[in-house]
């Protein structure tokens, strides 16, 4: 019974991580690439897809090093709101004074994949503007 919910649980995570590294191809690659080139998400797809074959590895540095960055910035501010005693948390979880304390955040995380973008498929850009 314990293999088998092992066995079960191993399989639910790598079908959660292999649906992570989809959405996160899709938010930061086809996105973009979508609003460079004026296309669908078909179209996306396809001009996509062999960047991403030839440069697999390449991608899944970048989706291990963005979960990484993506610990660090939720300690870093878990950090913040303890060190104020709590007293930062009400306020970065409210609508627009949150968005305005944490808008480093959301500003390098764009920043940081459409970096990534320029760099691996040179080709396709310039991203960032």
């Amino acid at each position: 019974v314990v293999i088998v919910i092992g066995g079960i649980g191993s399989v639910r995570g790598a079908f959660l991580a292999a649906l992570g590294f989809i959405q996160t191809l899709a938010s930061d690659c086809l996105v973009p690439l979508m609003w460079r080139h004026d296309l669908n998400i078909l179209q996306a797809w396809v001009r996509f897809l062999p960047h991403l074959i030839r440069r697999l590895p390449a991608f899944l540095c970048y989706y291990l090093v963005k979960l990484a960055l993506l610990l660090l910035a939720g300690l870093g501010i878990a950090a913040m709101g303890f060190f104020t005693c709590c007293l930062f948390f009400p306020l970065a979880f409210l609508p627009v004074l949150g968005q305005a304390i944490l808008q480093p955040v959301f500003v390098f995380f764009r920043l940081f994949s459409l970096a990534f973008l320029d760099a691996i498929i040179p080709e396709e850009g310039p991203f960032l503007l």
